[in-house]
């Protein structure tokens, strides 16, 4: 007997749905976790900012044999810290803004948990080598 088709009211419940075994997981997320790639991540997990999420931006790729995930907060204040990369509104479609990605603020996460993430999109081939260039001049590189 075939199992019944769960009801779902949102692409957050979707992408969880599908991401549920390691092929949904390859598929839907594990692919977009590549140096550039923005999702929204709550702030509950990253402990940044008084919001409710903020975009955060991939600067480690992720491969199968270095699990954590390296990614960076975007912020839309914008001071004089050295390790800013300053980003305009639009740079996609849902960063309304103008602000900062801070390449020294990094943080690791394990690639599963962005299953529970929104995606926002990739950064363009010019910004996604700003981050590289950022990252290799503030830290002393990445992978």
């Amino acid at each position: 007997m075939s199992q019944p088709v769960k009801k779902v009211n949102d692409l957050k419940q979707l992408l969880l749905l599908v991401a549920q075994d390691e092929e949904g997981l390859r598929e839907h997320i594990y692919s977009k976790l590549s140096v550039g790639d923005m999702w929204w991540i709550p702030d509950t997990v990253t402990g940044f900012g008084h919001g409710e999420k903020h975009p955060w931006v991939v600067v480690v790729s992720y491969k199968p044999n270095h699990p954590p995930v390296m990614a960076c907060p975007r912020t839309t204040k914008i001071g004089k810290r050295i390790d800013e990369l300053y980003t305009p509104a639009k740079i996609l479609p849902d960063l309304e803004k103008a602000g900062s990605i801070l390449l020294g603020h990094r943080r690791q996460f394990a690639a599963e948990k962005f299953r529970e993430f929104a995606y926002i999109g990739r950064l363009s081939d010019e910004w996604i080598r700003k981050i590289r260039d950022g990252v290799k001049r503030q830290m002393g590189g990445i992978r």
